[in-house]
């Protein structure tokens, strides 16, 4: 492809973003705070976060180098989504939607078949955990041997060295067939990994919910896309938006709030949608929603719950969508007040990047980003608000790692 060509295709396919591109003044902040840009291979300027605006701004500005190459989208991919770097950047540039808008840029220009086999497989990971959540106890039990993890990285790339997630078995909507509560005060936006793998999850919110007097509804529901988003598969995901804001703003007009158990979802919900989708409709929905752990610290403050923890001492593990979000001293009020103590807050990212890290070709790259974490909590109880930090903590030696909920229980 000629230069010239490379730059016009670059920004009829950036649109508007190619204006944030060009406004980076190349300070170097979001190196500081980007995991993948604070390890010992990240030392050629490439492949550092600002290293990536710069190669985005030379083809905008002169056309080299060509940005539809596979080494390119390689410097490109090792920005897995964390967001840490837009709570730094003095300009305000969006560099996460920057590099999810390039992936978009790339595949419209090479075709969706340079998505990798692994790519493909945790973008369909909504299919594949509704399939796997249905088969046998055997089945499931047969697919955590490190034999079928072996298999699974031969095949699709997927690494062998880390716990998968395998569904408990059932789902969550199966499990809430008869729940029927036309008063309830929320719409449970569970997305796939209670839907599908942890369905407790969503039970043991319900309980919670109930011992405050309050409950919630199953509206139908899609993955939130956040996958799909980091991949650059926008036009797959748009699919995903709309379905799941049609079916959420029937139950806000209603006057009920989303309620969510994933930063993920809070993130994508809130955050995501209104900025993709642009509608009136998208908008009412992201200002309805609320975190459980916003909706705990509140009940709390109103002297409406009484919880207990199950751990005397933990590390909270502060997770980057957790900082983004601002939960942070909220799940730690929440454990001191359950009678658990906080013996630090530790802020390192862990290298997961969602299922990034699950990716073979990237696991050197993801232990490395999460080697100064795991040194810091190894032989440690670790609260983190994340289901795949969890998995990337809980693949280290003498570590035990939970969830927030699964940190807690009812009182009395």
């Amino acid at each position: 492809m000629g230069r010239e060509r490379a730059d016009v295709t670059l920004r009829e396919l950036f649109g508007d973003l190619t204006l944030e591109v060009e406004r980076c003044i190349r300070c170097g902040f979001c190196n500081s705070v980007c995991p993948t840009s604070l390890i010992e291979s990240a030392f050629p300027p490439s492949r550092t976060s600002r290293g990536r605006l710069v190669l985005l701004q030379s083809v905008l500005s002169i056309g080299s180098p060509d940005p539809f190459t596979e080494k390119f989208k390689g410097l490109i991919d090792l920005c897995f989504g964390c967001t840490r770097c837009e709570s730094v950047c003095p300009a305000g540039i969006p560099i996460p939607r920057i590099m999810q808008r390039y992936r978009h840029a790339y595949y419209s220009i090479r075709g969706k078949g340079k998505i990798r086999v692994a790519e493909m497989a945790l973008a369909n990971y909504h299919t594949v955990a509704r399939i796997i959540s249905r088969m046998s106890p055997l089945s499931r039990k047969l697919m955590a041997h490190q034999k079928f993890r072996s298999l699974l990285s031969c095949t699709l790339g997927i690494a062998d060295d880390i716990p998968l997630p395998l569904p408990e078995g059932g789902t969550l909507d199966s499990r809430l067939r008869d729940l029927r509560v036309s008063d309830a005060r929320f719409a449970y936006f569970a997305d796939t990994f209670v839907r599908y793998v942890r369905p407790s999850i969503g039970l043991r919110l319900l309980s919670l919910l109930r011992s405050c007097g309050d409950s919630y509804v199953m509206p139908p529901q899609r993955d939130s896309g956040i996958v799909l988003l980091e991949l650059g598969l926008l036009d797959e995901l748009e699919a995903f938006m709309r379905f799941n804001v049609e079916s959420l703003h029937n139950h806000v007009r209603q006057g009920r709030y989303i309620i969510t158990t994933s930063p993920a979802a809070t993130l994508m919900l809130r955050h995501e949608y209104p900025k993709l989708l642009g509608n009136q409709k998208s908008i009412e929905v992201s200002e309805r929603v609320v975190d459980v752990h916003e909706y705990l610290s509140s009940q709390i403050e109103k002297g409406r719950l009484r919880t207990k923890a199950y751990y005397d001492g933990v590390l909270l593990h502060s997770t980057c969508f957790s900082q983004r979000l601002r939960l942070t001293a909220l799940i730690e009020g929440i454990l001191e007040f359950s009678g658990c103590e906080v013996m630090g807050v530790v802020t390192e990212c862990c290298g997961m990047g969602g299922l990034w890290g699950m990716i073979r070709d990237n696991r050197r790259v993801s232990l490395e980003s999460g080697r100064r974490l795991f040194e810091r909590v190894r032989g440690q109880v670790v609260v983190s608000n994340s289901e795949t930090c969890i998995l990337q903590l809980n693949s280290v030696p003498s570590l035990t790692s939970v969830l927030p909920i699964d940190a807690i229980t009812l009182a009395g």
